[in-house]
């Protein structure tokens, strides 16, 4: 139990460090921490989400689509 805890403690770390990092226009940095989160926990909507929005505004709507298909698939 404590193990799972500290887990979803180190995911909401890693999401608020990479929409931080998307609010600064770090990109590259906000996508790693997305990344990293997913590691931890590749069922977590709300992560591939973020992910979707931060890959948009560097590649564009196209590019985060299949992203944010699978935040909606996953939901």
């Amino acid at each position: 139990l404590l193990g799972r805890s500290r887990h979803r403690v180190e995911v909401r770390r890693l999401m608020e460090s990479g929409v931080d990092a998307t609010a600064r226009g770090a990109i590259d940095r906000a996508l790693r921490d997305f990344d990293d989160a997913l590691m931890l926990d590749p069922d977590n909507d709300l992560v591939w989400r973020l992910k979707g929005e931060a890959l948009a505004r560097q590649k564009g709507a196209e590019a985060a689509l299949p992203l944010l298909k699978k935040a909606l698939d996953l939901n």
